[in-house]
């Protein structure tokens, strides 16, 4: 480490922890974490229940259904095959669950369909693709829980705009958002994202 450096600062107690390991010679004392913020500005003019009625109706979801958010530019390393396998488990042990997974954002959406198919779930999938950065409000505003269980994740912006929104968030113990995350009070943190039955 270079000795000019008075501090070193980190956006998550995740990231200082993997900086310090990899960065023996680091002063912890001087190694601080910082997280980031966001433009709150962007969800004080919308109406929560004027942005269900819309999101919902754009998406065939029914207002009564419970919407689970995913957002993501990266499906496989964001964790969707753990929330899949999860809603399925939810699915089969509560028959009347009436949710569906609402799915926005870039990836492999023929593989995903594939194993929602197979675990029975595909219709309760709503794919949205790409979406401009104001309807992303709007969707958020329209949810009821976001979720995330990434593979790694040193921060998870996402994380904060769901919180933003007043959403609680169910991130997995590799996401460093999880600092913001009080488990059973504004969130869950999951320590074994591939144990479905837990995340359900």
């Amino acid at each position: 480490t270079n000795p000019m450096c008075r501090r070193y600062l980190s956006v998550s107690n995740l990231a200082r922890e993997i900086f310090l390991r990899e960065y023996r010679d680091a002063d912890p004392a001087k190694t601080l974490v910082m997280r980031p913020g966001i433009e709150m500005s962007s969800y004080r003019n919308l109406n929560r229940e004027e942005c269900r009625r819309e999101i919902r109706r754009r998406y065939g979801i029914g207002m009564s259904e419970s919407v689970i958010l995913f957002v993501s530019m990266n499906f496989d390393i964001k964790g969707l095959d753990h929330i899949i396998a999860a809603l399925a488990g939810l699915k089969n042990d509560f028959q009347r669950a009436s949710f569906r997974l609402l799915i926005v954002g870039k990836g492999n959406r023929h593989k995903y369909s594939a194993m929602a198919r197979a675990l029975g779930i595909e219709e309760q999938m709503v794919f949205t693709g790409i979406v401009d950065k104001k309807d992303l409000y709007r969707i958020y505003m329209a949810s009821d829980i976001y979720a995330m269980l990434s593979e790694f994740d040193t921060f998870g912006m996402v994380v904060l705009e769901a919180m933003a929104a007043s959403l609680p968030v169910m991130v997995s113990r590799n996401v460093g958002a999880r600092d913001l995350v009080r488990d059973g009070v504004n969130g869950y943190v999951i320590s074994d994202a591939a144990d479905a039955r837990n995340v359900a």
